[in-house]
């Protein structure tokens, strides 16, 4: 068994959930599975458009309201006959000839599609795998296709926007979130948390913030950090610092001087179920990808809106509030009031907790992978 994940490296979210997909693909060794990016490797003009997503991503998300309109308007992927640079696409299909294409991207779930079934004659079946957290403005039109063999989505407000942009209700399936096996382990107990806490080098009983990073986010993280010093809050914080070496030393060095708000800062984390877990709260980009993980280990959130939100990540947003689950934050002094309130009424985190436990889904990925991929 064949199975290809299609994706972009647009945000990191969907990624994210490609490389779940092929870890659960080989956990329950089922197939063997691979990712393509066919926009970056197909044409230098989609590796532009990839590169300029991610650079509006990360210096002005409210410019990205025009890119995504302009995307839904231009349908650039929308039929095979508009697709450049096929001929690298058509030769990964004739040598690999896959049985599954499961597109975890909405510019992936058309053109593409119909070019694997042209080539490998309709042999193929084509899965969409959505992970937005609702419909509105921000969900794109692009994620339905009616001629793929299924929709999959992680909660009911996706299952409903695609049936109202025409998905058949007999293909769309909600299957919960699509998250690496770790997210699935039992949830460590207190004294589990407070061990961990002290494996990092922090307090066991103190607040602990965790400042996830996101395009964007990790720019302000010292702006933050200072914040919460000069409020001489009894706090700590786990500061994910991706690959950017430069700001994690540059945390390092913060630390050593500000000795009253204990800081851990840590590089490239592949797995975020522990860490969430050690949290009492995180703050965020509300991306899909972060804002399911936190929701799946009951950690509540800190939606951070500072350059303003895109179209996508008010999907989120709306969940979220809807919910109960989380709270914005624009700035710094908003964050020191938010993580204030919590601490003075931690009744407030117990029942943001207990709300995210009624809106976790309770899928999880083998059945469905199972019984929905396997043709």
């Amino acid at each position: 068994m064949r199975i290809v994940i299609l994706s972009a490296t647009t945000g990191g979210g969907h990624n994210v959930r490609a490389h779940a997909l092929i870890e659960w693909i080989h956990t329950l060794n089922i197939g063997q599975a691979t990712l393509w990016l066919p926009l970056e490797e197909s044409h230098p003009l989609y590796r532009f458009g990839v590169r300029l997503y991610n650079g509006i991503q990360r210096q002005a998300p409210f410019l990205h309201h025009g890119y995504f309109l302009f995307l839904e308007i231009a349908g650039l992927f929308k039929t095979a006959t508009r697709v450049g640079g096929k001929k690298t696409f058509f030769a990964r299909l004739e040598s690999e000839k896959p049985d599954v294409l499961v597109s975890v991207h909405g510019s992936t779930n058309h053109a593409f599609m119909d070019l694997a079934r042209q080539v490998l004659h309709r042999r193929v079946r084509c899965v969409t795998y959505c992970g937005e957290l609702s419909g509105g403005y921000g969900f794109s039109r692009h994620w339905v296709n009616p001629a793929n063999d299924w929709f999959l989505c992680p909660v009911e407000e996706t299952a409903q926007a695609a049936r109202q942009l025409g998905m058949p209700e007999k293909k769309v399936k909600k299957v919960g979130f699509l998250l690496r096996p770790s997210f699935y382990l039992p949830q460590l107990s207190e004294s589990e948390r407070a061990r961990g806490r002290l494996k990092l080098g922090l307090g066991e009983d103190r607040f602990t913030l965790l400042l996830a990073t996101g395009f964007n986010a990790a720019q302000r993280h010292l702006v933050f950090l200072e914040a919460l010093a000069r409020a001489r809050l009894p706090i700590q914080a786990i500061v994910l610092c991706g690959k950017d070496v430069l700001l994690k030393r540059r945390i390092e060095q913060w630390a050593r001087t500000h000795e009253e708000l204990p800081v851990v800062p840590l590089g490239f984390v592949r797995e975020m179920a522990w860490l969430l877990q050690l949290a009492d709260a995180v703050l965020t980009r509300p991306g899909a990808g972060t804002c399911s993980e936190a929701i799946q280990c009951g950690t509540p959130l800190l939606l951070a809106r500072w350059g303003g939100w895109m179209p996508q990540e008010l999907l989120n947003v709306r969940f979220c509030l809807n919910h109960g689950i989380g709270e914005p934050v624009g700035s710094a002094r908003e964050l020191v009031e938010r993580v204030i309130r919590w601490i003075e009424t931690p009744e407030l985190v117990r029942s943001v907790r207990q709300r995210m436990e009624q809106v976790r889904p309770r899928e999880s990925p083998p059945t469905w992978i199972q019984e929905l991929l396997l043709p």
